[in-house]
């Protein structure tokens, strides 16, 4: 089933705010169509919300939601970057990290500015080969990355490189989430 670049603006509310005030949060989903990319516009609006007002209850007001057309489809694997901001976008890379896509890779996760995003998460499933270039652009960012959905080929050549003690594999989108808000270092909580 092909995956479409499918905006999302999403807000979610905080659990003692008397004021009702909505926090909306624009989304660039990857999904097959409308309910998938409500159903991660979803899961990562929550996140996103824990994330930056962590001690609070989170919200997330679904028939507010907005939704755009789809726009250009994703082929190959995608990371979502969950920054401090109120934008989540995407990346989008090609099924096969070879030399010039490592280092695009590399070059892409070096412009990311660690102070402002909270963590990225990749989808590997379409993922068909990495070498050693991905694998070391993968490293030098393996502190703010979670992945999930990888492939068993791939599993291997990160368990083989040590990979696999770095950065944290996860079954699906919700689980690398909840790991990355139970795993953020304690930050203050912005004011609203």
């Amino acid at each position: 089933m092909p995956l479409f670049d499918i905006p999302v603006v999403i807000p979610y509310r905080l659990d003692n705010d008397d004021g009702g005030v909505l926090h909306p949060v624009q989304i660039r989903t990857v999904a097959s169509g409308v309910p998938a990319a409500l159903a991660t516009a979803e899961v990562l609006a929550y996140a996103h919300g824990r994330l930056r007002h962590p001690g609070h209850q989170i919200q997330v007001i679904k028939e507010r939601a907005k939704v755009g057309a789809a726009g250009p489809q994703v082929d190959g694997p995608y990371a979502y970057v969950l920054t401090r901001g109120s934008l989540i976008h995407h990346l989008s890379f090609p099924a096969r990290i070879d030399s010039q896509a490592g280092e695009q890779l590399h070059g892409i996760l070096e412009a990311l500015d660690g102070r402002n995003v909270f963590g990225l998460i990749i989808d590997c499933a379409p993922l068909v080969y990495i070498n050693t270039v991905g694998l070391t652009a993968l490293s030098a960012h393996a502190r703010m990355t979670q992945l999930f959905r990888v492939p068993a080929t791939i599993a291997k050549v990160l368990e083989i490189v040590g990979l696999n003690r770095m950065i944290r594999t996860h079954a699906n989108l919700t689980a690398a989430l909840e790991s990355l808000v139970q795993n953020m270092p304690v930050q203050p909580a912005l004011s609203t």
